[in-house]
């Protein structure tokens, strides 16, 4: 099965596109290539095919003839969905949050490449700071953040598996985190990163894992972590060693974002954003 037959029940588009002979050359040929990497990858990617389809319509009708253009708008105006223009396309400055002055520092900032400070002053201060970052986090509908993503070059990481700032019973606040060991069984899911908006990649990571660190008071706690919570763990753990998930990638995913990268260069200067 292609994966154009993959997506021929589960996407109106496709049909429409099959249709039109004037877009043949110019959209179905190389959406069939795009269609079987989708059919490799969907038993890893969350996604929809119908709305991967989508996505790669957004970003590829200037490719298109005139007449294809405003045939798509009026498909998309009927569907509610609007092709992004280059401007929609190129990543945003970090959104402000009332109640703190923090910002998500966004690639190649300086300070996602710095030292991280251990932390040895428990105080209401750092409680604050913790307490700002999952305010952040949750306004950018994110499920974990470090502290060197906001600034501060020190060891630590607020996460949420959820997201949801009413399940509080699922945050974690971790200082000065360790892992102690990994297991061997590893596996493969695509991450993204509140400093990459809109950068995704494949990224291996190990299924589970035991960790320590201190809680918020100082005091030493030791827990045993796996699936998603183990995973977003060791994404923010990367972050306080200086890593990004940009350098777990495979060397396709390396190439795929070299465009996005370079955007993220022009866009926010060699010093990143704030």
């Amino acid at each position: 099965m292609t994966g154009i037959q993959v997506l021929s029940k589960r996407s109106s588009i496709y049909n429409w596109i099959k249709r039109a002979s004037w877009v043949r050359q110019a959209v179905l040929i190389p959406m069939a290539q795009f269609c079987s990497e989708v059919k490799s990858e969907r038993r890893d990617r969350d996604r929809s095919a119908s709305g991967r389809v989508t996505n790669w319509l957004r970003g590829n009708t200037s490719r298109l003839t005139r007449d294809a253009r405003a045939q798509i708008q009026a498909i998309f105006s009927q569907m509610n969905v609007q092709p992004a223009s280059r401007e929609q396309n190129e990543p945003s400055a970090s959104l402000e949050v009332s109640g703190t002055p923090l910002r998500v520092l966004k690639y190649p900032h300086p300070q996602l490449r710095q030292d991280n400070e251990a932390i040895v002053d428990f105080s209401d201060d750092l409680r604050k700071t913790a307490a700002q970052m999952l305010s952040l986090m949750y306004a950018h509908s994110g499920i974990g953040l470090a502290a060197p993503q906001v600034g501060i070059n020190k060891r630590l990481m607020v996460f949420n598996e959820s997201g949801d700032p009413e399940d509080i019973e699922s945050e974690m606040v971790l200082c000065n985190p360790v892992i102690l060991s990994k297991s061997d069984e590893t596996n493969v899911r695509e991450e993204g990163c509140l400093s990459f908006p809109k950068l995704h990649g494949f990224v291996k990571r190990h299924v589970n894992i035991e960790i320590e660190y201190q809680d918020l008071w100082g005091a030493a706690q030791k827990v045993s972590l796996s699936g998603m919570p183990a995973r977003i763990f060791q994404h923010e753990f990367d972050h306080l060693d200086k890593t990004l998930f940009i350098d777990h990638f495979r060397h396709r995913d390396r190439i795929k974002s070299k465009q996005k990268l370079d955007t993220f260069i022009r866009v926010f200067g060699e010093g990143g954003a704030i």
